[in-house]
Protein backbone atom coordinates (compact mmCIF):
# COMPACT_ATOMS: atom_id res chain seq x y z
CA UNK A 1 0.00 0.00 0.00
CA UNK A 2 1.32 3.55 -1.10
CA UNK A 3 1.11 7.07 0.81
CA UNK A 4 -0.63 8.63 -1.67
CA UNK A 5 -3.37 5.78 -2.37
CA UNK A 6 -3.79 5.41 1.53
CA UNK A 7 -4.69 9.48 1.47
CA UNK A 8 -6.87 9.31 -1.88
CA UNK A 9 -8.88 6.23 0.23
CA UNK A 10 -9.31 8.26 3.79
CA UNK A 11 -10.00 11.37 1.94
CA UNK A 12 -13.10 10.00 -0.23
CA UNK A 13 -14.95 8.20 3.13
CA UNK A 14 -14.03 11.36 5.32
CA UNK A 15 -13.07 14.61 4.11
CA UNK A 16 -9.88 16.06 4.46
CA UNK A 17 -10.24 15.95 8.47
CA UNK A 18 -11.16 12.78 11.37
CA UNK A 19 -12.05 12.82 14.43
CA UNK A 20 -10.60 10.31 17.02
CA UNK A 21 -13.08 7.81 16.58
CA UNK A 22 -12.69 7.40 12.83
CA UNK A 23 -8.72 7.10 13.09
CA UNK A 24 -9.85 4.35 15.97
CA UNK A 25 -11.64 2.54 13.50
CA UNK A 26 -9.64 2.82 10.35
CA UNK A 27 -6.72 1.31 12.71
CA UNK A 28 -8.45 -1.00 15.11
CA UNK A 29 -7.30 0.80 17.88
CA UNK A 30 -8.87 2.49 21.01
CA UNK A 31 -9.13 6.40 21.21
CA UNK A 32 -7.12 6.36 23.69
CA UNK A 33 -4.53 5.14 21.34
CA UNK A 34 -5.07 7.87 19.87
CA UNK A 35 -4.95 10.17 22.97
CA UNK A 36 -1.62 8.84 23.81
CA UNK A 37 -0.22 9.26 20.13
CA UNK A 38 -1.05 12.92 20.55
CA UNK A 39 0.88 12.81 23.89
CA UNK A 40 3.48 11.22 22.61
CA UNK A 41 3.50 14.24 19.74
CA UNK A 42 3.56 11.31 17.11
CA UNK A 43 0.01 12.51 15.84
CA UNK A 44 -1.01 16.59 15.83
CA UNK A 45 -4.54 17.29 15.90
CA UNK A 46 -5.95 20.68 14.99
CA UNK A 47 -8.29 22.27 16.84
CA UNK A 48 -11.33 23.42 15.10
CA UNK A 49 -13.07 25.15 18.64
CA UNK A 50 -12.27 23.90 22.68
CA UNK A 51 -14.42 21.03 22.36
CA UNK A 52 -13.70 20.13 18.49
CA UNK A 53 -10.57 18.56 17.51
CA UNK A 54 -9.62 17.28 14.20
CA UNK A 55 -6.89 15.36 12.35
CA UNK A 56 -5.74 16.28 8.92
CA UNK A 57 -5.68 13.70 6.62
CA UNK A 58 -2.23 14.40 5.70
CA UNK A 59 -0.99 13.93 9.72
CA UNK A 60 -3.02 10.31 9.99
CA UNK A 61 -1.12 9.20 6.85
CA UNK A 62 2.14 10.12 8.46
CA UNK A 63 1.61 8.76 11.66
CA UNK A 64 0.23 5.24 9.91
CA UNK A 65 3.62 5.51 7.93
CA UNK A 66 5.33 5.86 10.60
CA UNK A 67 3.90 3.38 12.71
CA UNK A 68 3.69 0.35 9.96
CA UNK A 69 6.51 1.31 8.32
CA UNK A 70 4.81 1.50 4.96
Amino acid sequence: MNKEYLEKGLIERYGNFLSRNDIAKELGVTTQTIRRAEKANKLIPTRLSARCIRYSVTAVVSYIVDCMDI
